[in-house]
C-alpha cells in the first residue's frame, strides 16, 4: 500500500488554448495510479486541467489515493535560448 499522504505528479505547460502533450501526461498519471491500486478518471483529470485558465502557464497536476484531481497554477519559465547536447560514447545497458 501506498504511504499515507502520497500523491502522483504530472507537471506541464498550459499554451493559452491547450495543455501540452496532454495525452502522455494523463496516461503516464493513469499508469502511476494503476500501480499503486487506485482510481483514474482521465476525463476528469483533463476538466481540472483546463479550469479558469488563461494565458500561458505551469501546471501541477496532482492525484491521491481519493482519485481526486487538482491543479496549481504558477509562471511558465521563459524558453532557453540554446541547448547543448552530447551522447556519451559508452552506451548503458
Amino acid at each position: 500500500t501506498a504511504p499515507p499522504g502520497l500523491r502522483l505528479i504530472e507537471t506541464l505547460a498550459w499554451d493559452g488554448a491547450a495543455p501540452v502533450r496532454e495525452a502522455r501526461h494523463l496516461a503516464r498519471m493513469g499508469r502511476g495510479a494503476a500501480r499503486l491500486g487506485w482510481r483514474f478518471d482521465a476525463a476528469a483529470a483533463a476538466r481540472a486541467l483546463r479550469e479558469g485558465r488563461g494565458g500561458a502557464a505551469r501546471l501541477r497536476l496532482t492525484m491521491g489515493a481519493d482519485g481526486i484531481p487538482r491543479v496549481e497554477e504558477g509562471l511558465l519559465p521563459a524558453p532557453v535560448a540554446l541547448w547543448r547536447v552530447r551522447v556519451h560514447p559508452v552506451r548503458l545497458t
